[in-house]
Order: C-alpha cells, then structure tokens, then sequence
C-alpha cells in the first residue's frame, strides 16, 4: 500500500471521542493547538438503540439554508500537498453473516463497492436521522468517511449527532438487511472550518468505528482508497442511499459524470438525480467496478445535480489526522 504522511499544520479538527450517544452534554473538553477534543459522559450503548423499526423511520437530513453557511464558503481550498493517494483494500475475513447469494438490485452482498459503503444512522434534533458513508483505508483499518454536516451542524451553535452507527452494504430487500452488522461509532471528527464556520470546501467527516466482535471493519468488508488534488475536471461515480422521495433510501445508487465547477458554491458538480439521504456518499475516482479512490462526498443534492467539495490540502489533512483512529 502507498502512504505517504504529511505532518498536520493547516487544519484545524473538532473531534468527539468516547461512546457516542446522548449524553455528550456532559462532555469535558480539551484544546489543543490542532483539536479540540469532546469526551462524552459514558451512558447505554447506541447498538441496543437501533432497532429494525427506527432504522425503517430514520429521516434524511434537511439542507442547511444558504444563509446558515460561511460567507467564505467558495474560496477554493489549498492545493499545495499536490497529489496524493492511499490505495484501496481488499477484505481478508468474511466470517460475519454475509449471504453472498442474496442479491439487491445492483450488486450481490459481498461485493466491494457494496460492502464498503453504508448507511449511517444517527440522532440529531429528537428525531432519528440518516446518511450515506464508505470505509475508507486507513492504518486504523476503523474509519468511515461522510459529510460533516452528518456529524455535526455547521457552525459555533452547533450540535453533535448521537447514538451513530454505521451499516455496510445496507440493503431492505434482504432477509436480514444488515449483512455485516451494526458498527458503533466511537469517535466523530470535522474540521474547525466547519463546526465554527460551516464552510462549505470543509463538510467532510469522518467517523472512527469501535471493533464488533472483535474485528475491524476494514478487515471485514474491506475499503476503498482517497486521492487528493486529482483535478477539477474528472470522471467521478458517486454513491449513495437516495431517501427522499420517490426513493426509500434502503438501496445503494449510483451516478457518474464529468465534474464541473458550481460557480454559486464553489463546490464540484456532476449530473444526478439522487435525493437527500445520499449525503455523505462517496466520489470514486479511478473507480475499477469494484474499488476506487475517494475523491469526493456528497454534500448537496438537487436540481439534477450531486455537489462536493473538491478534495484538496483540507481531505489530505482530515486523512493524516484520523488515519491512526
């Protein structure tokens, strides 16, 4: 695997650690020159939380109002590092009830692009909520990656989701639509830009899951990799789990275009039709039909549109800071 590791000096992360459920309320804090770190009171854990039932009635995420974001927004972020990669990984156990014979509409359980992405289910303002996430390679082999609006609203009045868990390879027209399990979060991390200023080049999020029967995720269903400043004009395929109308959002979707510039946001664009629920869903570049490179995150749905912030300096960043666990 190619790695190569930059030491972190440009951006600044909030993170909250510990088992992540509703009592971050009473969370002690410490800062940091680069973090701020959020240790949440221990209280029951999420697993229990989430049964078939709340996971059915889990709602997307409203977009966040132009008005709410930073005003600084479109300023392009940093592409100094100049390109960088981590390659993808193939899974090597299969030893959690995966029913490779059982088939959703695009691909069969097990297969790569399927089994590294996911659901993740989160409480946010008293209602149960969802996104879209992947598993990404990482020295941790425990990281998941999905838009920071998921984790946390953007902004100093912000609020940190609860009760998080993550489910690869989700699909409801299974027997049993979690073929890989339910995955606790374990810590939550968003970029300073975001939680103090909800920046939209800097809504990228990433989530450290704890083991499930011992095992790390990545050794179970395997991960895809992440480039950087790849370019502004590039093929990308875009995944995620559509929730809004007229989809229910228990499926895994794809688009796929070239990117263009988004000159009211700064963002990246590709032509899609997927609805909200999708956020948080990966941009595979260089995508093999079975693996690619994360090169981007769905952050804002509509108008036949998918957009993302162009990953530059800010994801390579995110990366090295998270990449341990």
């Amino acid at each position: 695997m190619h790695r190569t590791i930059t030491a972190v000096t440009s951006l600044l992360l909030l993170t909250i650690t510990g088992a992540v459920n509703s009592s971050v309320t009473s969370a002690a804090t410490d800062t940091t020159p680069q973090f701020s770190k959020v240790t949440p009171a221990p209280s029951a854990g999420s697993l229990a939380h989430w049964t078939p039932d709340r996971m059915r009635t889990a709602r997307p995420l409203q977009p966040a109002l132009a008005d709410e974001l930073s005003t600084a927004a479109s300023a392009p972020p940093s592409t100094s590092f100049g390109p960088r990669k981590v390659d993808p990984v193939r899974a090597s156990r299969r030893s959690i009830d995966a029913g490779p014979q059982a088939h959703d509409p695009h691909y069969p359980v097990g297969h790569p692009t399927a089994s590294t992405n996911g659901r993740l289910f989160f409480r946010r303002a008293g209602g149960y909520r969802v996104c879209s996430a992947a598993v990404i390679a990482s020295d941790s082999r425990s990281t998941v990656w999905t838009a920071a609006e998921c984790l946390r609203t953007g902004g100093p009045a912000g609020s940190w989701a609860t009760d998080v868990v993550f489910v690869p390879n989700y699909d409801d027209t299974l027997a049993n639509p979690r073929p890989y399990g339910t995955w606790v979060a374990a810590k939550l991390v968003v970029p300073i830009a975001w939680s103090q200023q909800a920046v939209r080049t800097h809504n990228l999020g990433v989530v450290v899951l704890a083991p499930l029967n011992g095992q790390k995720i990545q050794d179970v269903v395997g991960a895809q990799g992440l480039q950087v400043n790849a370019g502004q004009d590039v093929w990308q395929n875009s995944f995620g789990y559509p929730g809004g109308a007229p989809l229910d959002g228990g499926n895994l979707k794809r688009c796929w275009g070239q990117t263009t510039l988004a000159a009211t946001t700064g963002l990246l664009k590709i032509p899609c039709d997927m609805t909200l629920g999708a956020d948080g869903g990966p941009w595979l570049h260089s995508w093999d039909q079975s693996f690619g490179y994360l090169n981007g995150i769905n952050v804002a749905l509509g108008n036949g549109f998918v957009e993302s912030p162009y990953f530059a300096d800010q994801a390579w960043s995110l990366y090295t800071a998270t990449q341990g666990g």
